[in-house]
């Protein structure tokens, strides 16, 4: 199905692409119509064709896809609201590599939203469905998308003081990613994972690539699995994947009552260390070099 999308009145429905056909997609789509929306699904397999103009949101349902780049390349070229695509908010994702492989300018990079929605626990598709609209009318109606309370925000430059803000976090982590992708190039998303025979995770590294240096952020390994040298596998297949890259150095940091003795058996350096943090206990940031 193609999404042809014209111009109209200002009074006209919102519209809202949902691209890549799927549960999550097909939800979006029915929600979005009950509230009132002009909405269709768009695969760009099935109908490569499509039109969207500036009262447009274009949703990228599906981050696996290889057409991502391609996708998101057309929609930032063309007049559309706003563009996002879902995806795990804890990282910069596989659509930042598929568009500079394209040519994309980081300034044009950094106009993806990522994560969508709001982070109320989603899982299935509707609840995703529902995250996702939620997150789109707030930014239409230039809200934050919080619990509604009375002044949530306070008057108008007002210093406010709080607690955990969902909200806040996700516009703070979008508005500090553009700034630093425009300023210094984007980063890109480097995992490794591993399996056990019925599927289930063993074990598994999260972590990042940015210009010569490759991060890692979370490295975890199940209860049954410890002591059986998965931690170690995880990290050399992560230092291949960087040298692969052309990184110079890796970067982690590990409290002292979580693994700072094992980075330093797999070649890390002490470089810093934040003492009583937390209490009793210190910060340690370690560096590899890979060259």
């Amino acid at each position: 199905m193609t999404a042809s999308i014209g111009g109209g009145a200002s009074d006209a429905p919102k519209r809202l692409v949902c691209v890549f056909d799927g549960p999550v997609a097909v939800a979006l789509r029915d929600l979005a119509r009950q509230a009132g929306w002009d909405a269709a699904v768009h695969d760009p397999v099935s109908a490569p064709g499509w039109d969207v103009d500036a009262d447009t949101d274009v949703v990228v349902c599906d981050h696996h896809r290889s057409e991502l780049g391609e996708v998101l390349a057309r929609a930032l070229a063309a007049p559309a609201r706003w563009v996002g695509v879902m995806g795990n908010p804890r990282s910069a994702g596989p659509h930042v590599a598929a568009l500079r492989a394209l040519g994309v300018a980081d300034a044009d990079v950094a106009r993806v939203h990522r994560p969508v929605g709001l982070d109320i626990g989603s899982r299935s598709p509707v609840e995703i469905a529902v995250s996702t609209l939620a997150g789109l009318l707030a930014d239409r109606n230039g809200r934050g998308g919080g619990p509604l309370r009375p002044s949530p925000t306070g008057a108008p430059g007002e210093v406010v003081v709080g607690g955990a803000d969902p909200a806040l976090d996700a516009a703070l982590s979008e508005g500090l990613t553009a700034f630093n992708t425009a300023v210094a190039g984007a980063s890109d998303e480097l995992t490794v994972r591993v399996r056990d025979d019925d599927g289930a995770l063993l074990a598994g590294l999260s972590g990042w690539v940015w210009g010569s240096s490759a991060g890692i952020g979370l490295l975890w390994v199940r209860d049954d699995a410890r002591r059986a040298g998965w931690g170690a596998r995880l990290v050399a297949a992560f230092e291949r994947e960087a040298r692969a890259r052309g990184c110079a150095r890796l970067l982690v940091s590990s409290f002292t009552f979580q693994a700072p003795g094992f980075y330093e058996r797999q070649g890390f350096v002490e470089v810093a260390r934040v003492p009583d943090l937390p209490p009793g206990h210190a910060d340690v940031h370690l560096a590899k070099p890979l060259r």
